[in-house]
């Protein structure tokens, strides 16, 4: 989960963004037929779905919400595993948050998704570092124009496959915190190794404003989903591959699980030592992993203060990088070199 302190924002901010919100709810057929038939199809079966890696999931999936979900063509792809139970809200409604959307029940029973897409665009810059794409960012440049706005490649694919959930494009492709993205009206999509995600906005919404947090009580840390974990896959590179004295480096871990999904709140160690095994001191070695599954290390290279540190120093630096996730835990490396 993104840390609270990156979203400190005032009571009227987050007033403000709730009536947003809350204007913006629009009906969504959302690739379903509306034929209560699906209703027990057992696509939504999230208790006890281990073919997809699903542990035993307190939360349930019932009435219209399971309807909406079994009409869905991939829900565990779209909508993420469900992150409470049915909640009743103060005017009357029924919701339930999942990984990746906040599903609402009308009183007339019309199904909705909150646009969280389209919320976290407009206030995303307040929780990202965010840059604009080049056409060369994309491998091949295959792209449709989308109510004036290019979507591209991977991005375009997803949504030709899935527009009717995630919703049109509410901007551009943009790089946030080293990774490609782009916002559509119900969804944040990500492309990782080739690989196009959907960011857990259901999770981001209920940290930071849902006003019931227990509902959510009983799971582990700013609503982190409990799943079971059984392997944990490192990818860790050096900012810059080739550094000197007095120069910061920073090293970049993620961490993922046997899913390739990224993991939220997972220790990750790093020990950086030269070629002949000497360890460089560095002010800060462990970190957790935020809602990207991302932990980062920043640094100061040494100063070469003698010919003798430079003898040390100077030659390919390894790092050595460590992950914990609830006992589950795995090591990797990568390395930069050092030259004078």
């Amino acid at each position: 989960m993104l840390k609270k302190s990156r979203f400190a924002l005032g009571a009227v901010f987050l007033t403000a963004i709730l009536l947003i919100a809350s204007a913006l709810l629009l009906s969504r057929p959302a690739e379903t037929t509306g034929d209560s038939q699906w209703a027990n199809s057992g696509k939504c079966d999230f208790l006890n779905n281990t073919l997809n890696n699903i542990p035993n999931n307190k939360y349930s999936v019932q009435g219209e919400i399971r309807e909406f979900c079994e009409g869905l063509s991939d829900p565990l792809t779209l909508l993420g595993n469900p992150a409470t139970n049915a909640l009743t809200t103060p005017d009357g409604n029924t919701k339930q948050y999942f990984e990746h959307a906040l599903v609402v029940v009308q009183k007339d029973n019309h199904v909705e998704l909150l646009p969280l897409g389209e919320l976290f665009w407009k206030e995303g810059g307040k929780f990202f570092r965010r840059t604009p794409v080049t056409m060369s960012s994309f491998a091949i440049n295959t792209c449709k124009t989308i109510n004036d706005i290019p979507v591209c490649n991977e991005f375009l694919d997803f949504y030709q496959h899935h527009k009717d959930f995630i919703g049109e494009p509410v901007g551009e492709a943009v790089w946030e915190n080293d990774e490609l993205v782009q916002y559509f009206r119900y969804a944040r999509l990500v492309l990782r190794h080739g690989k196009v995600a959907l960011s857990e906005l259901g999770l981001w919404y209920f940290a930071y404003y849902e006003p019931n947090k227990t509902a959510f009580i009983d799971a582990p840390g700013n609503a982190a989903i409990q799943r079971k974990v059984t392997r944990l896959h490192i990818h860790a590179d050096a900012y810059f591959p080739r550094i000197t004295e007095k120069e910061e480096q920073t090293i970049r871990v993620q961490v993922l699980d046997q899913n390739n999904q990224p993991l939220y709140g997972a220790t990750v160690s790093i020990t950086i030592k030269t070629q002949d095994g000497k360890p460089i001191a560095i002010h800060k070695n462990t970190a957790e992993t935020d809602a990207d599954g991302f932990a980062k290390f920043t640094f100061e290279i040494p100063e070469f203060k003698s010919a003798e540190d430079e003898k040390n120093l100077v030659g390919n630096a390894i790092v050595y990088v460590t992950a914990d996730y609830q006992g589950t835990q795995a090591e990797s490396q990568t390395s930069f070199f050092i030259w004078h």
